[in-house]
């Protein structure tokens, strides 16, 4: 692309300073200082030394202002500058190594010593920071300057990186094989996906069989991803989240399901029903069943029962059911589902009934409280009961 992003927006042409900034964030702390000590180096260097380091630095020069000739930038770019850059450091760094021993602290080979501990420590300095940044170097930045978080803040980021750690998670889905992934960065997600499992790019709509929908930080830097994705970006909480070195780099947010019938009630402060599907109708001494669909909006603390109780005009109640829900094994921001099965007596008479249901501890007997929702008149059925749907009998 034409263009770039560079320092929190999108910039089509982001200027001279591009480079320079992207060059200070991109040195290691190591190298800085190497570069930090060439003034020095270059008071007491000699002619053909002061040569050697005017080349090197005019090597990189050159190669910085050309890049700075062309709109597409990218801070990447920059790698053909940097064993010039990376040699005038180690000079700097060697020169401040040998002037450090040479010094009378406390005789010449206290002095020595602590030259080579000196040494030692930006060693394992570097080395430090290697395998620290070894699965993921292109997220690296100089952390005096801010690190990882003032990078991606300043540059265009996600480059593939963090998709395998998505792809991981995914990986250990149930269900992952059985529906789609919506994603907005199918090459680069879909080879760590494991045998069976699918990726896709809608054009204009996550599709009906898509479980799961992965936005990647290269995708949504800046602004919101483009259609159908902004939605989630904006409305959904995510499943899980990618971080490295404290910046989020994809999000992994599951598909909310289509009930026939749309609900929104809300059971304790974790559990919600939306919506249900049926799936047998009301028929004496036949089973009344649906299909319903639950998100827990926080880890409910532990399991819960749902009571569904069939009631007629005259108020009596014909039949009912106590079906164990187990949320205690739910995770926060996903959707699951369960089926609702009424027993009915052979007896029931024609005519149209109201189905209500409501959660309760198992342990207490105590009723979940219905913070959303319209509950009925507690005179119907008690405190905190919900009017699930009006089921007909012929």
């Amino acid at each position: 692309m034409l263009g770039n992003f560079f320092m929190g927006r999108e910039d089509n042409a982001p200027g001279l300073l591009f480079y320079p900034v992207a060059l200070a964030l991109r040195l290691t702390p190591i190298t800085l200082l190497g570069l930090l000590l060439l003034a020095l180096v270059w008071r007491k260097a000699g002619r053909v030394q002061r040569h050697d380091m005017a080349a090197l630095a005019l090597v990189a020069l050159l190669l910085i202002v050309g890049l700075d000739l062309f709109p597409k930038k990218f801070n990447r770019y920059l790698l053909p500058a940097m064993p010039a850059i990376d040699i005038l450091a180690a000079w700097g760094l060697v020169w401040g190594a040998r002037t450090l021993a040479r010094w009378r602290i406390a005789g010449r080979a206290a002095a020595r010593t602590c030259a080579a501990g000196l040494c030692g420590l930006a060693l394992v300095g570097a080395a430090g920071l290697a395998i620290t940044w070894r699965s993921h170097s292109l997220a690296y930045f100089n952390p005096l300057l801010g690190g990882a978080r003032v990078g991606a803040n300043t540059f265009s980021a996600g480059w593939g990186e963090g998709l395998e750690l998505a792809a991981d998670w995914l990986n250990a889905q149930p269900d992952i094989t059985g529906v789609l992934i919506a994603s907005t960065s199918v090459p680069m997600l879909q080879p760590y996906l494991r045998p069976g499992a699918q990726s896709v790019t809608p054009a204009d709509s996550i599709p009906a069989q898509a479980g799961y929908v992965v936005i990647y930080l290269g995708d949504a830097q800046g602004q919101a991803p483009w259609p159908p994705f902004d939605v989630y970006f904006h409305q959904h909480t995510p499943l899980y989240t990618v971080r490295l070195h404290g910046v989020e780099y994809a999000w992994i947010y599951q598909v909310p399901p289509t009930p026939e019938r749309a609900l929104a009630a809300d059971f304790g402060p974790a559990v919600s029903l939306r919506g249900l599907t049926p799936l047998a109708p009301a028929r004496p001494g036949g089973l009344l069943r649906y299909q319903a669909f639950w998100q827990a909006r926080a880890t409910p603390a532990q399991g819960a029962m749902l009571f569904v109780h069939l009631i007629g005009a005259d108020g009596q109640t014909y039949a009912r059911a106590d079906l164990p829900v187990d949320t205690a094994s739910w995770q926060a921001q996903r959707y699951y589902t369960n089926e609702i099965a009424v027993p009915l007596p052979a007896t029931l008479p024609s005519g149209c009934y109201q189905l209500v249901a409501g959660m309760y501890d198992p342990a207490s007997g105590a009723r979940l409280p219905l913070s959303a929702g319209t509950a009925l008149d507690p005179a119907v059925d008690g405190a905190d009961a919900l009017a699930l749907d009006r089921a007909c009998v012929p």
